[in-house]
């Protein structure tokens, strides 16, 4: 048997106000950058962050894990710019 074709559900409004709800709130706390590590094969998080602004940033490889993605979201834009100008064309 063939598994089901990947489909993507775009975050709830809950889950979108949440998440924005928690960034503001380590804004305001003077929190430079979110770092979140995922499995590589979790494509419907992996979308997720990404539309929301994450950016991947790094990997990990790991015996007992896998490959593991690191993405990241930056509170402090001018931290997004220099990275940006470091590291991408």
């Amino acid at each position: 048997d063939e598994p089901p074709p990947f489909t993507y559900s775009y975050p709830s409004g809950r889950a979108v106000a949440l998440t924005k709800h928690v960034l503001d709130i380590l804004k305001k706390h003077n929190v430079d950058r979110v770092e979140i590590n995922i499995a590589n094969n979790n494509k419907g998080q992996l979308l997720r962050l990404v539309n929301f602004g994450f950016i991947p940033s790094g990997q990990i490889i790991s015996e007992r894990w896998g490959v593991i993605l690191t993405l990241t979201y930056y509170l402090k834009e001018t931290n997004k710019e220099i990275l940006q100008r470091q590291f991408f064309l």
